[in-house]
């Protein structure tokens, strides 16, 4: 006998503890509306609930929910949590782990065929994840298979897909209001305290200017930087008579991290030892030595100011990243909303894009006059016209465009805005509107990396090759372990094929595909200069792989996307020819 309309949504109708999992429409459901859920969670549930009351093993959820991409337990054991969190305790105890098996969803099946609710069958067809679920999604880290199978890029695919997973995606309400900071300092962003650096055995009243002149450039390229609330350079000078230390110091006041080192003379070398404290533990986050010729100290000053204070900024940021990514998402203020998005987004896939485009906006929502995130949504839309999305290339230049321009409004003093601004220009077609507001976010903040290196990109692409090749060297002895490393030497082999230095080219091109956000036009600029060089079998082989991760088309819409000049474009189609490259 055929089932009617009430007993087909009843079969469809899964009851697990307060919720309903719809079969048909691929909802969780609370009370009848819709409950957002991460995609891989989603996908875990819906695997379970496929194999209920049997022992589903790690092996099989993983090739099923991460479909052979390679994860470490790590990332199961938190989408396990992740489930469990979202059904609730009525429904996470129907989640069983066996040991040294996997785990079970125990379910009783009269109980869900007596589960009908009014409320659940009267949702509108229409209403869905804010993501879909991993059927509807499409994966854009490259499948595993894929890589070549040099060891160097094995692992560094391995990392890319654990840290790609690290962060749980964000779907949904980012933060209640009554959420509060978890800071030491109790401020809405990261404070810090640079101290006068300790004088070890050293009399002479010019290294006593010296530091204080050090101290005082340190912070000001930190301030400029707009991304910490720097205390100011009297307050810390009044406080070295006190005889506080560190520790004391900063929390005296009221800061999240603490710098302090010493200057010691070595024969005919100048070496500072810096040391970057988290106030909260005393915790070390960071010990670098710097050393410099005590005669050529007067021109290297600046330098070793701004290569300190990039230093501090970096772990700073670092360590606020991994803060935010071990707190739940209702608890993220927009500070921590911010880092966690960045996170995602220097990984360079479509799948984090798309979360950091969320984060950044959860972060807009929660502090609209903090300028960094209106920045970076920019740049994810930057992204999708020249990576992800290139045919729809004029409307996410202009979104990237718009958003920078807030991003100015809210802060025409904030580097990260400007050279947002440029980038939207140029990918645009204003390629000297651009680099004026490149030069704008230097000169505001000379010190920034990631400015140096906007100006690298565009002058790799579309101006002049040596220039690029210079800023890209300056952004790299700036930030030596800057998440955009791998494209910073992407575009030092463009600027480099520009040139004719075919061989270099190749070199620097190869060195970026191995970082673990190398993302397809990387390895599209190795397959051109491998070419260049003749190394044809390196490039044929290495094209396979782009290929089959690239849209129809892929060698036009890079070209379309890059700005180059006329002779360039007949250059990178030739070479494009020869490797196979579509």
């Amino acid at each position: 006998m055929p089932l009617s309309e009430a007993d087909h949504a009843r079969k469809s109708l899964i009851r697990l503890g307060a919720y309903a999992f719809d079969r048909e429409r691929g909802l969780l459901l609370e009370n009848g509306r819709p409950v957002y859920v991460r995609a891989k969670t989603f996908s875990l549930l819906a695997h379970l609930i496929e194999n209920a009351n049997r022992v589903v093993s790690r092996d099989q959820i993983f090739e099923v929910v991460w479909r052979g991409l390679i994860v470490t337990d790590d990332a199961l054991t938190q989408t396990i949590r992740d489930l469990r969190s979202v059904l609730g305790e009525e429904g996470a105890v129907l989640i069983k782990t066996v040991a040294k098996r996997g785990y079970m969803l125990t379910l009783e099946e009269d109980a869900n065929d007596r589960s009908a609710d009014p409320a659940i069958a009267d949702v509108p067809t229409n209403v869905g994840q804010r993501y879909p679920s991993s059927e509807a999604q499409r994966e854009t880290t490259p499948d595993a298979t894929n890589l070549p199978c040099d060891p160097s890029l094995r692992r560094a695919f391995e990392l890319l897909a654990r840290e790609s997973r690290s962060t749980m995606p964000l779907l949904g309400p980012v933060r209640s209001a009554e959420a509060q900071s978890a800071r030491v300092s109790g401020r809405d962003r990261p404070a810090i305290a640079v101290l006068p650096f300790a004088l070890e055995d050293i009399a002479s009243q010019r290294l006593h200017v010296l530091r204080d002149g050090l101290l005082r450039d340190i912070i000001r390229d930190l301030a400029r930087l707009r991304t910490v609330f720097v205390i100011a350079a009297n307050s810390l000078q009044a406080l070295s008579s006190l005889g506080l230390n560190s520790l004391e110091a900063g929390r005296l006041l009221r800061c999240d991290y603490v710098c302090a080192g010493n200057i010691t003379l070595h024969g005919p070398t100048l070496r500072v030892d810096v040391e970057l404290i988290a106030a909260a533990d005393g915790r070390a986050l960071s010990s670098e030595r710097f050393s410099k010729p005590l005669a050529l100290i007067s021109q290297f000053g600046q330098a070793l100011a701004d290569e300190i204070a990039t230093l501090i900024a970096d772990e700073v940021n670092l360590a606020e990243r991994n803060i935010a990514t071990r707190r739940a998402l209702h608890e993220l203020d927009a500070w921590q909303a911010y880092h966690r998005g960045l996170g995602h987004m220097h990984m360079f896939t479509g799948q984090d894009n798309t979360v950091a485009e969320d984060l950044f906006k959860a972060a807009i929502d929660l502090d609209p006059r903090f300028a960094s995130p209106y920045a970076s949504l920019s740049f994810t839309h930057f992204l999708k016209a020249f990576l992800f999305d290139p045919s729809h290339l004029s409307v996410e230049g202009q979104l990237a465009h718009d958003l920078a321009a807030r991003a100015v409004a809210v802060d025409p003093y904030d580097p990260a805005a400007h050279c947002a601004l440029g980038r939207a220009l140029w990918i645009m077609g204003a390629l000297e509107e651009a680099t004026d507001a490149l030069e704008r976010a230097t000169v505001l903040s000379p010190s920034y990396a990631f400015g140096h290196y906007a100006r690298a990109f565009t002058d790799g692409w579309s101006g002049d090759a040596t220039v690029a090749i210079q800023a890209a060297d300056h952004a790299r002895e700036l930030s030596p372990f800057d998440p955009f490393l791998g494209p910073n030497q992407a575009v030092r082999a463009i600027s480099l094929l520009r040139l004719g230095r075919a061989d270099e080219a190749a070199a620097w091109a190869v060195r970026a595909t191995l970082h673990r956000n190398a993302h397809a036009h990387i390895r599209r600029i190795a397959v051109l200069s491998l070419t260049a060089a003749g190394r044809i079998n390196e490039a044929m082989h290495l094209a396979q792989v782009v290929n089959g991760e690239s849209p129809e088309n892929g060698n036009e819409l890079f070209i379309r996307t890059s700005r180059m000049r006329p002779d360039d474009e007949k250059l990178f189609r030739d070479l494009a020819r020869q490797s196979g490259l579509c």
